[in-house]
Order: structure tokens, then C-alpha cells, then sequence
């Protein structure tokens, strides 16, 4: 299956996850979970980090290969943690760009499996320096709010620059105050499904703000780096934009 084949069912979800916090989200789960993928590029390894769970469990990290998030897994592997004197650790790899590794956790000691937020089934889902980042779709709400997504390196920090403009293209962009520039917004990484979005608005109809509509920017390889005034902070032109428009 394909990335775009996948994207109706994963953003009916992700949509579903955002509006429903309260009920997935597991207030009362122990542990804190981090990874990192290096190198930045070409194909990398894995190091996943778990704290939570007491010193001198024998913990595993339990993974495979997924064609897709949240897909059925092959290479199945149980790769035992190590305690570093404050959490337990381990390095997988290397894989190749464009790999999707999911993941889950077993404390062998307590017979405990530990999957993402506490939720039985989930798993955390990194796609490994993905060749197609900066790849992005968007769900418009009713009331002109815009959920966007896009396929990213992780862990990065991504910001989206978007702004009110009077068509597609190269044209002057404007914030909603009608000053001319762009705004931002932080992109939140979801393991669940191994993407970052964001949620702006609401916007007014275009009918309500004659011929504007909303664009935006994405640019996972530049924009985690610090930006200068007046650059991208990569190099090559800016990045192109996206830009949405309803009635």
C-alpha cells in the first residue's frame, strides 16, 4: 500500500485523536519515552530510551518493519535494554531511508507489556529520514480551523509559516491582523502515526475576505535549523508553498 493510499484512513484518525484527547490520552501512564535517529540522513540507526520502570528489570525492546504506520509487522525482533543509571537503553539498526520501525516495550520481569500512552495495540512508528519529507495534506473543518500534516524527519523541530494571500503563487503574504508577513506555528510529532501536525485557524470563508486565501509553508530539511532574517537557513531558494481555498 502507498503513502497516499493510506492517508484518507490515517487523517480520518488522526482527526478523530485530536478531537478526543480526553479519551486517549492515559494521565495515570508511568513512562517517558524518547528516541533519536542519527545520522541525520542516509541510512541511520535508532536509539530508544524508556524511564519508568525500576532498576534491574530485564526489559526489551520489542520492534519490526512495518510498510506503513500502524501496519503488520515482519523481522520481528526482542532486543534487550540496558540500564544507564536512569533509564533503560538501546540502539537498533542501521535501516534505510524511508523504513518504517515500530516499537513497543516488555518488562520481562513483571511480565508487563508497555505500548504507546498505555493503550493495548499501540506502538510508537518512525519512518527513518523519510525521502519524501515535506510531503503534506490538510483537513478543512467547518468552522475554517485547518488541520495540516506532513510526513517529517523525527525527532525534528518543524515550524509551519503560513499566511492570508490574494492567490496562489508568488504574492505577498498577510497575517490575519492584515500586517504584511507570515505567521508560524509549531508542528507536534505523533508517534501513533509517525507524522508532525498542526491545527490553525479558524478562518473567515474566502467570500468574507474578497479573493484571500490561506498558504502555507513546510520545509522539514531547513526550517529545524536556526533561521536567520532572510533566510531559510538552507540552501537553494525558499521553500514552495501550499495554498487551500474554499467558498
Amino acid at each position: 500500500m502507498t503513502i497516499k493510499g493510506i492517508i484518507p484512513i490515517t487523517l480520518l484518525l488522526i482527526v478523530a485523536i485530536l478531537l478526543t484527547p480526553a479519551i486517549f490520552a492515559q494521565s495515570s501512564c508511568p513512562y517517558t519515552v524518547t528516541f533519536n535517529v542519527t545520522p541525520t540522513s542516509g541510512p541511520a540507526y535508532i536509539t530508544v530510551s524508556i524511564s519508568g520502570i525500576p532498576q534491574g528489570h530485564e526489559v526489551y525492546l520489542h520492534w519490526g518493519i512495518e510498510p506503513y504506520p500502524q501496519g503488520p509487522w515482519s523481522d520481528v525482533t526482542d532486543t534487550l535494554m540496558s540500564w544507564n543509571g536512569e533509564n533503560y537503553t538501546v540502539t537498533i539498526g542501521p535501516f534505510q531511508p524511508g523504513t518504517w520501525v515500530a516499537w513497543v516495550f516488555h518488562d520481562a520481569t513483571t511480565n508487563t507489556w508497555i505500548n504507546y500512552q498505555c493503550v493495548p495495540f499501540w506502538n510508537w512508528n518512525v519512518d527513518v529520514n523519510p525521502p519524501n519529507a515535506g510531503y503534506t495534506w490538510a483537513y478543512v473543518y467547518p468552522n475554517g480551523s485547518i488541520l495540516i500534516t506532513m510526513l517529517g524527519r523525527a525527532p525534528d523541530n518543524i515550524l509551519l509559516w503560513y499566511g492570508l494571500t490574494s492567490g496562489p503563487g508568488n504574492v505577498p503574504w498577510y497575517t490575519t491582523s492584515g500586517s504584511p508577513g507570515a505567521m508560524n506555528a509549531s508542528m507536534t510529532f505523533n508517534p501513533l502515526w509517525g507524522n508532525y501536525s498542526v491545527m490553525i485557524g479558524p478562518f473567515k470563508p474566502a467570500g468574507l475576505l474578497p479573493r484571500l486565501e490561506r498558504a502555507w509553508v513546510v520545509s522539514s530539511p531547513c526550517l529545524h535549523r536556526p533561521l536567520r532574517l532572510g533566510s531559510w537557513g538552507c540552501p537553494g531558494p525558499a521553500p514552495r508553498g501550499f495554498s487551500l481555498s474554499w467558498p
